[in-house]
């Protein structure tokens, strides 16, 4: 069963990293042309807005996703019904988003264009109740799907944004564009899954159950993203709008890479799920997950901070070379958080949630606190230090709850080969740093002789017609019986 999991969450893995590759690809021609048509000013007022734009959502959001994947797995004659009770929640929730979007945005002021793009905003918050459709389509490992919807407005958002940047200049309307292409693809997932599952009313007891077992998720993942996004926030209050829009590029270009690892955990989770009751192909399973990552996501980051500055050159345009050292930093912090939402997969298929609110609670204020003293005197390198920190307490406090229940040291083991390969890779880069235009691809050819020489290369992420045929097992039992 697990070996059939894993390649059911391989599959479904390849087919979102394809989907987030041109996703990805439309985003960075989008953040290339927003960051050459604004000043500085616009681009760091846009930015803060849509961090708080992006802990909204994810209030919104209060942690059905990941349950709702787990119940649509363990409960697959109930689907209809979770799907309903999850849409009927989170509607509320987006309502609510909505109503304080629209407060915020009077507060701050109507003419001012920080207030605006609150307003513009506000709208594409209360389509979160469609949200529960893409746990069904990941539940049932149906991701070609939810790529061709992505992908799809992702293409249209892109040559929206850019011509109104192009056109208008005006970070107000490139906001509006960003929540119309949210809402579009958020209420188009959702209604295609319920037309899947059917209308199906929810009794009571499934509103109760399922917000029992959000509820502490849901308060784990809205301080997650406090911590992750409110430095931005607050270097918009406190901080020069120069060191703002250098942090902002900084985290834009960081966050491109975040988002791999969230997919391929996203796409794990029913699969973990689904062992929940055999630790052992649990573990496996979880082993695989960092393998994963460590050939895929961990080569993107290190390269990304060898030419951080190339990087910066090349996505945000000359004026935010000074975002490079940020870069770096940022890229260690999200090197820490890949392994941090592996380990919140494991954490969350068991139902163990309590200790990652604790420790969320402990990284926000730490965060918080640590923002608030520290960016008056050094600005932006003091946000990206503590993102740093409160990454490396949320991953050491979940690897510490795993290490409890369960023995994941040779889950971890399964690293050891490709982090000596990107290692001598990185290496590679960091003698070439100057000349980018050799660099990059001698890198990238270090790294595919060394996991060939490694043998570092996941199996289960060669495509079938690459692979080499194998024996069958039933066939290898017949051939060793003894002949008479």
């Amino acid at each position: 069963m697990m070996e059939k999991i894993a390649k059911q969450v391989a599959s479904s893995s390849a087919s979102l990293v394809v989907r987030r590759i041109s996703v990805l690809a439309t985003t960075a021609v989008s953040t290339a042309v927003i960051a050459r048509m604004l000043d500085t000013e616009d681009y760091g007022q846009l930015q803060a807005s849509l961090a708080v734009w992006a802990i909204a959502l994810t209030t919104c959001e209060f942690g059905f996703g990941p349950v709702l994947s787990r119940e649509f797995t363990a409960q697959a004659e109930r689907r209809p019904a979770l799907l309903r009770a999850g849409r009927d929640l989170q509607g509320l929730l987006g309502l609510l988003g909505l109503l304080g979007f629209v407060g915020a945005g009077v507060v701050v002021g109507v003419h001012s264009t920080q207030g605006q793009i609150y307003l513009a905003l506000a709208p594409s918050v209360a389509f979160a109740a469609y949200s529960g459709g893409r746990s069904y389509f990941l539940a049932v490992f149906e991701t070609q799907r939810l790529v061709r919807i992505d992908v799809t407005v992702a293409l249209v958002q892109c040559a929206a944004v850019v011509a109104v940047a192009v056109t208008t200049n005006s970070p107000v309307l490139i906001a509006l564009t960003t929540g119309v292409a949210m809402a579009v693809n958020t209420a188009w997932v959702g209604i295609a899954a319920q037309r899947r599952l059917g209308a199906v009313r929810a009794d009571r007891a499934t509103y109760r159950t399922l917000t029992r077992q959000v509820l502490p998720l849901g308060l784990s993942s809205v301080i997650s993203r406090i911590y992750l996004s409110i430095d931005l926030v607050l270097l918009g209050w406190l901080a020069l709008d120069s060191e703002t829009a250098y942090y902002a590029g900084a985290v834009k270009i960081v966050a491109f890479l975040n988002t791999l690892t969230g997919l391929v955990v996203s796409a794990a989770l029913p699969g973990l799920s689904a062992l929940r009751d055999d630790p052992e192909a649990m573990l496996k399973l979880a082993g695989r997950l960092m393998s994963w990552v460590s050939v895929t996501v961990l080569p993107c980051f290190v390269i990304t901070a060898v030419f951080a500055r190339t990087a910066c050159q090349v996505l945000l345009g000359d004026k935010f070379e000074d975002a490079a050292p940020l870069v770096v930093i940022l890229v260690a912090a999200g090197i820490v958080a890949a392994a941090s939402q592996v380990f919140g997969a494991l954490l969350t298929a068991v139902d163990v949630v309590k200790p990652m609110l604790f420790q969320n609670l402990v990284g926000v204020i730490i965060n918080v606190a640590g923002n608030l003293v520290l960016i008056p005197r050094y600005g932006a390198y003091a946000s990206a230090g503590f993102t740093l920190l409160t990454e490396l307490i949320v991953c050491g406090g979940s690897l510490l709850t795993l290490s409890r229940r369960f023995p994941v040291g040779a889950s971890l083991l399964v690293t050891a080969r490709p982090l000596v390969a990107v290692a001598v890779a990185g290496l590679t880069g960091a003698l070439l740093v100057d000349q980018p235009w050799a660099g990059i691809p001698a890198s990238l050819l270090v790294l595919a002789v060394m996991f060939r020489l490694l043998h570092c290369w996941p199996a289960e992420l060669v495509p079938q017609r690459f692979r080499r045929p194998s024996v069958e097992p039933a066939v290898l039992a017949a051939s060793e019986q003894p002949r008479s």
